[in-house]
């Protein structure tokens, strides 16, 4: 089982990379390729093997370590695979992490948080998948 996963993003057009420094560069976590490209982490889970298995069972990145994403999954990802275990009771009964609820609720909250933003962002800016590549990255 993966031990780190979550969802990374970086700019592939001009537009899309100062798209991402300007709104983003501030406040995510960043990390250099070696072609100095800079990449934005979005979510991180650490041994949240639950939301791993909802991110598979939504068909995002079946035994693949890296799955590019679209804008368009993102509101699928909130809903479907984060947003259910900020329910206490939902977490307890589907819990497969070494984190207990009142530990994850804060990551879970930001995580959130980073991809509406992205998502109200992308749609304001006018920002498409030709500027952007995402992907849900699994380690294991």
């Amino acid at each position: 089982m993966g031990l780190d996963n979550g969802i990374m993003m970086k700019g592939k057009t001009k537009e899309g990379k100062k798209f991402l420094k300007k709104y983003f560069s501030e406040w995510l976590d960043k990390y250099y390729t070696t072609e100095k490209e800079e990449i934005y982490e979005v979510t991180y889970w650490r041994k949240y093997w639950n939301l791993r298995n909802l991110m598979f069972d939504n068909n995002f990145g079946v035994n693949e370590d890296h799955y590019i994403l679209k804008i368009a999954d993102l509101p699928v990802i909130v809903e479907k695979v984060i947003k259910p275990f900020l329910n206490e009771d939902y977490w307890n009964e589907n819990d497969n992490s070494i984190w207990d609820w009142d530990e994850a609720i804060r990551n879970l909250g930001n995580n959130i948080f980073n991809l509406r933003y992205l998502m109200r962002m992308v749609e304001q800016k006018k920002i498409t998948d030709n500027d952007i590549e995402i992907w849900f990255y699994d380690s294991y």
